[in-house]
C-alpha cells in the first residue's frame, strides 16, 4: 500500500529510523541518542537539520518551484503564517523571514505555536532559547489538561528538562500512544472521527497528528505510519459533501455547525490542513492527491464564510510529492461505509444532479463528556438530491443558537434547551421513538447527567441497563461496546444495503430490540423496513421524518385537536421558563392510502422526495405533521428554541445561516404510529427522490408472502421487488425483472465491506492495479480479483 516513492518524499518522518548504537531516556521512551531532539537541534518537529539539503534541491522541480513563488507571495503581501515563514527561512535560507516569523510568534496551547517557535528557535542564541523554552513551559502549566506532546519537545533541551520529562512520559502514553489508537478505532481503516467535521479538524485530526509527525521528527520513531485516521481522512471528508453545492459544503450530521465553512469541509483549523499533505505522499493516496488539489488548494483560499488559510501552502514546500497521481473521485465506486460511526453514504453518482443518502447506526459521537452535544441519532438518515429532502433537523452548537436568536442565547451556553431538549435527542432525526415520558438519567449523588425525550435514544448508560441487556459493563478504555451496529452491508452498482441494530442505543426499560433495514436502489429508489419491540405494550412507537418545508398529503388531512391550546407552549427567551404558544395550531392529521410530497423550496432548489408509507396499513395507524413557526422543534407539546426574534429579525425559515446548516426553523415532522399496541411493530415505507417536474412517484405496492414482507416499485419497464423476513435474523431479498430478464438477489446477512460487487465498472482494473486506488480501495476478495 505504501510505496517507495511515499515514504522518500516525507521530510524528516523516517530520516533517523534507523536503530542507534546508544538510546537515551525522553519521557520514559527509550529513543536514539542521535536523534535531533536529544542532540538539542532545532528544527525538529516540523523537519530536522539533515533534511534541509534534500528540501533545498527539490524546490527545483517546477511545480515545487511554483508552490516556492506562491509561499514567497504569500510572506511578501503580510500573510503568511508564522509557520509558513519559518519553513520559507529554512528552505531559502533568508533571515528576513526569520525575523518575521519570530514576530508573529504568539505562545498558546495549540500545536502552532510549538511548530513555528520550534523553527524560529534555529536562528536563536542559546540565551534566546532558554527565553522561549520558558514560555512553553509556561503555556503547558496553564493549560494541563491539554495534549503537549508537541510543546514539550519543543522546549526539550533547554534547562526544564526535569519537569519536561514527567509531562512527556504521562502525554506519550495517554495523547501520543493512546490517542492514536483511539483516533485508529474510528478509522477503522475506512475513514471516521469521534467528532464532527467542524471539529475534527481542530482536534481529531490535526493534534493527533501533528504530535505523531512530532514525535517521529524529533525522535526518529516512525508513528506517522501508525496513522490510519489520517490515512483515511479524505473520503471522511469528501463522502460527506453534498453533491448540489456549487462549492463543497457538507451535509449536516452530528455537532457540524456551519456545512460550508472551510473549517468544515477541510481539517483546517491550526493549519491542519497542511498535514494532508503529508497523508496524501506517506500512505500514496491519491484521492489525497486530487483533495488537495481540488479543494485543500482552494477552500482555505476563499470558499467557505471565511478564507483566512494559505493552501496547505507550507505542507507543500515540505511534502508534496509531484509524481504521485491523483485519484478523481468519479473513477471511484458512489458507495461508503465507516464502520465505526456506522456513516453508511450512498450517491447514485458523480454528478451535481446525484442522488445521495446517508444511513446511520454506529457508535455515538464523543465530543463532549457524558451526553454533551453527541447526537442520539442511531437508525438515522439524510436523503438530497439538487436540495435537502429528508433533513437531519437541530441547532447542537451554540454558533447556531446565537445565530438564530433562541431562547438562552446570553446565559445558558451548551445547556440551551433547544440543544438540550430538542436538536441532540432523537426526535430531532429521521429515526424512531418509543415512548412519551422523559426519563432523567442519574449520576453521582443521583445528580441529572440528562434528560431522554420523547421515547429516544441514550449516549449514556445507567448501571443497571447491563444487567438486562445481559451485558458485563466494558472496563476502563476497553472499546467492545457499540451503541448501535451496522450488521450488514453490501454495495454494487445495482443497490446499497445497510441494516442496523440499535437496540442498545435505547433504554432497556423502553426497547426490546430495534433494527432497520435500508435498501438503495439506484438511482433513486429506498425501502425501509423497521422492526422494534418495545419493552412494554402501552409505549408508542413512532416513525420520524423531517422536512425543512410542509409536506404534502395525497389523501385527506384535518387539524389534530388532540393538543388542547392550552397544553402549548414555547420556551421564554431566558431558556429557564414556559410561555403560552403565542400561534396554537401547527399539527395535522392524516389519513388515507397517500403519499407525501416534499419540495425544497429555497432558491435554485429542484429536488422532491415522494414518501409512501406502506406500513402499517392506513387502518391501523396514525400519520400527523407537527411544525411551522412556532412548533418547528415541539417536543411533547412545547416548543423548543426560537423566540420572536427567530421569525422576526433573524427571518425565521429564510434565514441563510438556517438553511445551510438545515436546521429547521419552519420544518415539520412526519410521525407514523401504530394504533394497534402489541409485540413487535413494524414499519414499511418507500421513498422515491427526483426533481420538482415529476408529477407522481411511480407506482408502489405492498407485497406479502409467507415470512416475508416488502414493496414492488414499477419504475418504466423495471419492476423491483424488495422484501424482508419478518421475523427472525435480519434478512431480505431483491427481484428485478424487465426486459424479459428477472434477476435475484438475496441482501447480504454480514457486514461485507469491500468493493467486490463493482467488478464490472470500467474503472476496476485501475483499483485492482494502480497503487495510488489501493489506499481507498482496501483489500478486494479473491474471487473479484481472479
Amino acid at each position: 500500500m505504501n510505496r517507495v516513492v511515499g515514504v522518500l518524499m516525507v521530510a524528516g518522518v523516517l530520516a533517523s529510523s534507523a536503530i542507534a548504537a546508544e538510546t537515551v531516556r525522553i519521557g520514559g521512551v527509550e529513543v536514539p541518542a542521535d536523534c535531533p531532539v536529544a542532540r538539542g537541534e532545532h528544527p525538529r518537529l516540523l523537519l530536522s537539520r539533515a533534511d534541509i539539503p534534500r528540501l533545498r534541491r527539490r524546490l527545483t522541480q517546477p511545480m515545487l518551484a511554483a508552490e516556492l513563488a506562491h509561499a514567497r507571495k504569500f510572506a511578501a503581501d503580510g500573510r503568511a503564517s508564522a509557520i509558513l515563514l519559518g519553513v520559507l527561512y529554512h528552505l531559502a535560507g533568508e533571515k528576513t523571514y526569520l525575523d518575521q516569523a519570530r514576530a508573529k510568534l504568539r505562545p498558546g496551547w495549540n500545536q502552532n505555536y510549538a511548530l513555528a517557535a520550534d523553527l524560529v528557535m534555529a536562528g536563536m542564541t542559546p540565551a534566546e532559547q532558554r527565553a522561549e523554552a520558558g514560555k512553553l513551559v509556561e503555556t503547558i502549566r496553564a493549560n494541563r489538561w491539554r495534549p503537549h506532546v508537541t510543546l514539550a519537545l519543543a522546549a526539550w533541551g533547554h534547562g526544564q528538562d526535569e519537569y519536561l520529562d514527567g509531562i512527556l512520559a504521562r502525554s506519550y502514553r495517554r495523547d501520543l500512544a493512546g490517542g492514536v489508537a483511539y483516533n485508529n478505532i474510528w478509522s477503522s481503516g475506512r475513514g471516521g472521527s469521534s467528532m464532527s467535521h467542524g471539529y475534527n479538524g481542530e482536534h481529531f485530526y490535526t493534534e493527533w497528528f501533528t504530535m505523531a509527525l512530532a514525535w517521529t521528527t524529533a525522535t526518529g520513531q516512525d508513528w506517522v505510519s501508525k496513522c490510519d485516521f489520517a490515512a483515511h481522512t479524505p473520503e471522511w471528508y469528501i463522502f460527506h459533501y453534498r453533491p448540489w453545492e456549487p462549492v463543497p459544503a457538507c451535509v449536516h450530521v452530528g455537532v457540524t455547525a456551519m456545512c460550508r465553512h472551510w473549517q468544515t469541509i477541510a481539517p483546517a483549523k491550526f493549519e491542519g490542513d497542511n498535514l494532508t499533505v503529508l497523508a496524501a505522499t506517506r500512505f500514496y493516496d491519491g484521492l489525497g492527491q486530487w483533495w488537495i488539489r481540488h479543494i485543500i488548494s482552494k477552500v482555505s483560499m476563499g470558499w467557505g464564510t471565511t478564507g483566512l488559510g494559505l493552501g496547505a501552502a507550507w505542507g507543500k514546500l515540505l511534502w508534496l510529492d509531484p509524481d504521485l497521481p491523483a485519484v478523481d473521485p468519479k473513477t471511484l465506486p458512489p458507495a461508503r461505509l465507516f464502520p465505526e460511526n456506522g456513516h453508511a453514504v450512498m450517491r447514485s453518482d458523480w454528478m451535481p444532479n446525484a442522488t445521495y443518502a446517508l444511513f446511520r447506526c454506529g457508535r455515538f459521537g464523543e465530543i463532549d463528556g457524558y451526553w454533551g452535544r453527541n447526537n442520539a441519532d442511531n437508525l438515522h438518515f439524510l436523503i438530497g438530491k439538487r436540495g435537502i429532502l429528508a433533513a437531519d433537523t437541530g441547532a447542537v452548537h451554540s454558533l447556531n443558537n446565537a445565530a438564530l436568536g433562541f431562547a438562552g442565547i446570553k446565559n445558558m451556553g451548551e445547556d440551551r434547551p433547544h440543544m438540550t431538549h430538542y436538536a441532540r435527542q432523537t426526535i430531532a432525526h429521521n429515526s424512531i421513538t418509543v415512548g412519551r415520558k422523559p426519563l432523567p438519567l442519574k449520576g453521582y449523588k443521583d445528580g441529572v447527567l440528562g434528560v431522554v425525550v420523547r421515547g429516544g435514544q441514550s449516549p449514556i448508560q445507567q448501571p443497571a441497563w447491563w444487567k438486562a441487556w445481559g451485558l458485563e459493563k466494558p472496563k476502563g478504555d476497553a472499546r467492545s461496546f457499540r451503541e448501535g451496529r451496522i450488521v450488514a452491508y453490501e454495495t454494487s452498482p445495482l443497490l446499497d444495503y445497510a441494516a442496523g441494530d440499535a437496540t442498545h442505543s435505547y433504554p432497556p426499560q423502553r426497547v426490546k430490540s430495534a433494527t432497520r433495514q435500508f435498501v438503495y436502489l439506484r438511482p433513486d429508489t429506498f425501502v425501509v423496513f423497521d422492526r422494534v419491540t418495545p419493552a412494554a405494550d402501552d409505549l408508542d412507537v413512532i416513525w420520524n421524518l423531517h422536512a425543512l418545508y410542509e409536506p404534502a398529503w395525497s389523501g385527506q388531512r384535518r387539524l389534530d385537536d388532540s393538543l388542547p391550546a392550552d397544553r402549548q407552549f414555547v420556551i421564554a427567551p431566558d431558556g429557564k421558563t414556559r410561555q403560552p404558544n403565542p400561534l396554537p395550531g401547527g399539527r395535522f392529521v392524516h389519513t388515507g392510502d397517500g403519499t407525501f410530497t416534499i419540495d425544497d423550496r429555497w432558491p435554485g432548489m429542484t429536488g422532491r422526495l415522494f414518501v409512501r408509507p406502506l406500513l402499517p396499513v392506513a387502518r391501523d395507524r396514525t400519520i400527523r405533521t407537527i411544525g411551522g413557526p412556532w412548533h418547528d422543534f415541539e417536543v411533547s407539546g412545547v416548543n423548543y428554541g426560537p423566540t420572536a426574534e427567530t421569525y422576526g429579525k433573524r427571518k425565521g425559515a429564510h434565514n441563510k445561516h438556517n438553511r445551510e446548516n438545515s436546521i429547521g426553523v419552519g420544518g415539520w415532522r412526519i410521525e407514523i404510529s401504530h394504533d394497534k399496541p402489541g409485540g413487535e411493530r413494524q414499519f414499511l415505507v418507500v421513498l422515491y427522490a427526483t426533481d420538482q417536474t415529476k408529477a407522481a412517484m411511480p407506482p408502489v405496492e405492498r407485497v406479502a408472502v409467507a415470512g416475508k414482507l416488502g414493496a414492488r416499485i414499477t419504475i418504466g419497464p423495471r419492476v423491483c421487488d424488495v422484501t424482508f423476513a419478518t421475523a427472525g435474523p435480519l434478512a431480505g431479498e431483491v427481484e428485478v425483472s424487465g426486459s424479459g430478464r428477472t434477476t435475484t438477489h438475496a441482501l447480504a446477512q454480514t457486514v461485507q465491506d469491500h468493493y467486490g460487487g463493482w467488478s464490472s465498472s470500467p474503472h476496476f482494473a485501475a483499483w485492482r492495479n494502480r497503487p495510488e486506488y489501493s489506499n481507498f480501495i482496501g483489500k478486494l476478495p479473491a474471487s473479484a480479483v481472479e
